[in-house]
């Protein structure tokens, strides 16, 4: 995949970077609004899908 580098983040650094516990990021993985590959047993999320997740929360927050 030449060109495309992908960077996958951990759900510790995601917890960190939203100010939420590891297991409210893991019921986000569970309800489905946080998609998580499994690589050998740890969870990584695509870090272009974490910004798409936070740009939707910014606009459900928006229209509140």
């Amino acid at each position: 995949m030449e060109g495309m580098e992908k960077r996958f983040i951990s759900p510790t650094e995601i917890s960190e970077a939203l100010s939420i516990s590891t297991r409210a990021v893991g019921k986000l993985f569970r309800s489905g609004s946080l998609k998580a590959y499994d690589f050998a047993g740890n969870l990584r999320v695509e870090e272009s899908d974490l910004l798409q997740f936070i740009a939707e929360c910014a606009q459900g927050n928006e229209k509140k």
